[in-house]
């Protein structure tokens, strides 16, 4: 039941994945141009994005508050760099991403390091991908 007063949540349009060092600046930009981009005069936003410390609680339950977060997203956008790659909760955003939602809607920005192709140019390799997380590595079709 709604509470009194209050609109429905509305589903994010977007989680935005990062290591906090070196990338939270860029998230936070990143974030507010996006929630403008061709925003109708109407509304207070144009979509909704998911910034970890902007949007979750700093608690116990942070892993359950940031699945309900990725499970209300349509997109999640990786901010991928070397500190990306090393992070374990960049980790498992990803893996339950592509456990749940699947492949075809994780969008990379590279901010540092190196997303490599295979030999085939089919795959992203994991041989010399420093940005690239490990659960990444040929998942994602290299276009």
């Amino acid at each position: 039941m709604r509470k009194r007063g209050r609109p429905p949540e509305r589903a994010n349009d977007i989680f935005l994945s990062h290591a906090h060092d070196p990338d939270a600046g860029l998230a936070r930009m990143l974030r507010e141009q996006l929630e403008k981009y061709a925003r109708p005069w109407y509304r207070a936003r144009a979509m909704k994005v998911c910034l970890d410390r902007a949007d979750l609680p700093a608690s116990p339950g942070l892993w359950e508050s940031i699945v309900a977060q990725l499970a209300a997203s349509k997109w999640l956008i990786l901010l991928a760099c070397p500190a990306a790659a090393r992070s374990s909760w960049v980790e498992r955003e990803l893996e339950w991403w592509l456990h749940n939602k699947g492949a075809d809607r994780i969008l990379i920005v590279v901010t540092g390091g190196d997303f490599m192709a295979s030999p085939d140019g089919r795959r992203f390799a994991a041989d010399g991908s420093t940005a690239v997380p490990p659960v990444l590595h040929g998942v994602l079709t290299a276009v």
